[in-house]
C-alpha cells in the first residue's frame, strides 16, 4: 500500500494535473489509469484505500458517477494525493462545483475555478485567451469591428451591445483583442480593423475557456426570452429518442449546419448587426439499457 500511495502522489504532483480537468471523475480516472501503467495488479479497492477512502470499490463508483464525491471525501483525496496550492484549491473547487445545487452559487464557484486556472498558466497569451472566453462581449465586439460602418469609440460600442456593457469594459475588450492580434488600429481610416479572422485556445486551457464561453452565451439566450421581442429571435426546442449509436450521425448534421451558416455569413457584405447562435444537443435521460463495463471490482 505504501508503494501505491507514493506512486499516486508522484502522478498527481508531476504527471497529471487536476487543473487540466473540468470533471473530477475524469481526473481520478486518469490518475488510476496512469497508476495501472506502473502497477498492473492495482485494483479499485486498493486505489480507494490509497485515496483515504474505505477499503471497497468506492473509487470506482465515484469515477463512474454512481456515487457523488462529497466535499469531506474530496478533502481526504486531496490530502492523500498531496495536492498543494492552486492544484488543491482547483480540485476542491471542482468537487464543490458538482456538489452545489444552487445555480448562482455554482456560477460563483466556476468563476473561482477560472481564476485558479489563470494562475496555473505560464504565458501572457494563455491568460489573454482565457480572458477572451470568460466574457461574452469580447467576441461580440470583435464581430462589431467587422461591420463596415463600425466605430472604434468604446462608449458607442458599449451602447451598441445587447445587453449594454460599461464603456470601460468595451475599452478593455478592444485592448485585449489588440493584444491577441485579432484587431489593429488603422490610422488612415481612424478605426480598428480586423487583422485575424479567429484564433483557437491552446489545449492547456481550451476545455475550461470554451466551457465558460458557452455558459455565458446560454445565459444570454435565456435572458433573450424575456428581454427581446419574438420577431428578433428564434428559439425552439425538440425532444426525441434515438438509439445511442445514431448520436454521431446527429452531431455530423449539426456540424454541417454550422458550416452552412458560417458560409452564408462570410459571403455577406455590409453587415449591420451581430447575432449569436447557440446549438445545443444533450441527453435528458439515462440509457434504457446500461452497457456492461468490465472491471475486476464489479
Amino acid at each position: 500500500m505504501h508503494d501505491i500511495r507514493k506512486k499516486i502522489e508522484e502522478i498527481a504532483g508531476n504527471i497529471i494535473k487536476a487543473s487540466s480537468y473540468l470533471d473530477y471523475k475524469l481526473y481520478l480516472q486518469d490518475v488510476y489509469n496512469e497508476l495501472k501503467q506502473h502497477k498492473n495488479d492495482c485494483s479499485y479497492t486498493a486505489f480507494s484505500e490509497a485515496l483515504g477512502l474505505s477499503k471497497t470499490n468506492v473509487a470506482y463508483l465515484i469515477i463512474k458517477g454512481q456515487r457523488p464525491l462529497t466535499v469531506k471525501n474530496g478533502e481526504k483525496i486531496a490530502a492523500h494525493l498531496k495536492l498543494k496550492g492552486i492544484e488543491r484549491k482547483y480540485f476542491l473547487g471542482l468537487v464543490k462545483y458538482y456538489a452545489e445545487k444552487d445555480p448562482l452559487k455554482k456560477e460563483k464557484i466556476f468563476s473561482l475555478l477560472v481564476n485558479a486556472k489563470n494562475k496555473t498558466l505560464n504565458s501572457a497569451v494563455q491568460k489573454q485567451q482565457l480572458e477572451f472566453y470568460s466574457e461574452w462581449y469580447h467576441s461580440a465586439i470583435f464581430e462589431l469591428v467587422h461591420l463596415s460602418a463600425a466605430v472604434s469609440d468604446a462608449h458607442v460600442l458599449a451602447k451598441m451591445l445587447e445587453p449594454n456593457i460599461r464603456p470601460e469594459q468595451a475599452k478593455k475588450s478592444l485592448a485585449l483583442l489588440e493584444s491577441l492580434k485579432l484587431i489593429q488600429f488603422d490610422r488612415k481610416s481612424n478605426r480598428y480593423i480586423i487583422s485575424a479572422n479567429s484564433f483557437s485556445a491552446e489545449n492547456v486551457l481550451a476545455h475550461v475557456a470554451i466551457s465558460r464561453y458557452h455558459q455565458k452565451m446560454i445565459e444570454l439566450a435565456k435572458e433573450s426570452l424575456v428581454t427581446m421581442k419574438a420577431k428578433k429571435r428564434d428559439i425552439s426546442a425538440i425532444t426525441f429518442s434515438i438509439p445511442e449509436g445514431r448520436l454521431y450521425e446527429l452531431k455530423e448534421e449539426v456540424k454541417k449546419f454550422r458550416k452552412k451558416v458560417l458560409a452564408i455569413t462570410e459571403n455577406t457584405i455590409d453587415s449591420e448587426i451581430v447575432y449569436q447562435m447557440n446549438i445545443q444537443l444533450f441527453p435528458i435521460s439515462k440509457p434504457l439499457y446500461s452497457r456492461n463495463e468490465h472491471d475486476e471490482e464489479i
